[in-house]
């Protein structure tokens, strides 16, 4: 700096001095920039977290299920990108469904980006849960319950009312118990559905922000994969 400023000072004498004041006004302005440039420089050493957090929920490609990484980022990859190790319970993911992040820690839920069968929600959800140890009399209980704890609602402005039902189905061989319900959450009555079912000692118990009938195939990977998390 002792250097920059006699440099500085040669700038400010008398007129016979013109090219070397022009001299030291290049290498003073040179020095500038060149400092300016490096003080830059340290802000890019820095990482990018948003590129390289493989778990990052944002942009960039980067809402992955926890075990896999994005492209570049380096590492290994899982086996089976659709196996979820969730809070409470494993399971394989089914077509076109995604595990939601932001969800609470007391649930696993995932989310199919379309609309509801009937249009009124914008999104479907499915939260996923183990109930008790039991067999298929254990969801049946649990499940009529539900049922018996549900009340008729009556739509104010059309006057329609609306009962809940409880109903038996199999799916992929597995007989599961259907508590259904109006959901006003979305502003306009929706049908939405909660079953239980037993398999290996225990019931679990799935809520479906819709109709079981149009997601049979979803709700067949679900039954099939999953496992009560120790």
């Amino acid at each position: 700096m002792k250097h920059i400023l006699f440099i500085y000072h040669l700038t400010t004498k008398g007129d016979d001095m013109k090219n070397l004041n022009l001299f030291a006004r290049i290498v003073w302005a040179t020095l500038i920039t060149m400092t300016m440039l490096a003080f830059a420089g340290c802000d890019n050493d820095a990482p990018n977290p948003w590129y390289n957090n493989q778990e990052n929920t944002g942009g960039n490609d980067s809402n992955k299920i926890p075990g896999t990484q994005q492209a570049g980022a380096g590492g290994a990859t899982q086996q089976n990108p659709s196996y979820m190790e969730g809070f409470a319970v494993n399971f394989n993911i089914p077509k076109d469904w995604r595990y939601n992040m932001e969800g609470a820690a007391s649930e696993d839920q995932i989310i199919l980006d379309q609309p509801s069968s009937d249009g009124y929600k914008p999104y479907v959800m499915m939260d996923l849960y183990w109930s008790h140890q039991g067999d298929e009399t254990k969801a049946k209980q649990l499940a009529q319950e539900d049922h018996n704890s549900r009340f008729n609602w009556t739509d104010s402005i059309s006057n329609k009312e609306y009962k809940p039902y409880y109903k038996e189905m199999e799916v992929g061989g597995t007989k599961i118990h259907i508590s259904g319900a109006i959901n006003t959450y979305w502003g306009n009555p929706s049908w939405s559905e909660t079953f239980w079912f037993s398999r290996d000692g225990v019931v679990y118990q799935i809520v479906l922000d819709d109709i079981v009938e149009k997601h049979l195939d979803s709700v067949k990977v679900i039954i099939e994969s999953i496992q009560r998390k120790s």
